[in-house]
């Protein structure tokens, strides 16, 4: 059988064993780092000399950037969250690119209901799902969004989908929500 073309079964096998290092791999540290961004300050105090120093110097600018950005006085996502959604989108939308290709494959209907053929889907569902203010409607609502391919824009809103999840997990919009809740 030397020479004979892998089918279309054998291929999915083996995407689905290639990528099932996504969710562990690059989600699940994308999500932690969003959702608790590690303390600059924190760490700048307990290093000594140079290494001190240069620490004590990146501390303003990771405040910035771990920080919401207004915009006409409205709060947006910090460019940590911005620059996460990339990869945390890349990496749901190669899940559910799968996915989708593993239902055509059986005729089935892609639909939630037919996760388990993912496991890595499934998985990479639960970590948002872990997130902080996250709630399974959201990650319903996300795989819906990510299900979903419209006429045009659809992947600016599968990716508008993926940041919102990770700002309201993110430290910025807990500080947004205390200001308003203390201004009411």
């Amino acid at each position: 059988m030397a020479g004979r073309l892998p089918e279309a079964g054998e291929l999915l096998h083996a995407a689905t064993d290639a990528l099932r290092a996504l969710p562990a791999g690059i989600l699940r540290p994308v999500a932690n780092l969003v959702a608790s961004p590690p303390d600059v300050a924190a760490a700048a105090s307990a290093l000594q000399g140079h290494v001190g120093v240069i620490a004590a110097s990146v501390r303003p600018a990771w405040g910035d950037f771990v920080r919401a950005n207004w915009t006409n006085g409205k709060r947006n996502p910090s460019t940590l969250v911005c620059e996460a959604t990339q990869a945390a989108y890349i990496a749901l939308s190669v899940l559910v690119r799968l996915f989708k290709i593993q239902c055509r494959k059986l005729d089935l209907r892609v639909d939630p209901v037919q996760l388990y053929l993912s496991p890595s889907l499934a998985e990479a569902l639960q970590i948002c799902r872990s997130l902080p203010s996250t709630s399974q409607d959201d990650v319903d609502v996300l795989l819906k969004t990510l299900l979903d391919q419209g006429e045009t824009g659809w992947q600016d809103a599968q990716r508008g989908a993926v940041r919102a999840l990770l700002y309201e997990a993110s430290p910025s919009f807990a500080e947004a929500a205390q200001e308003a809740n203390a201004s009411v």
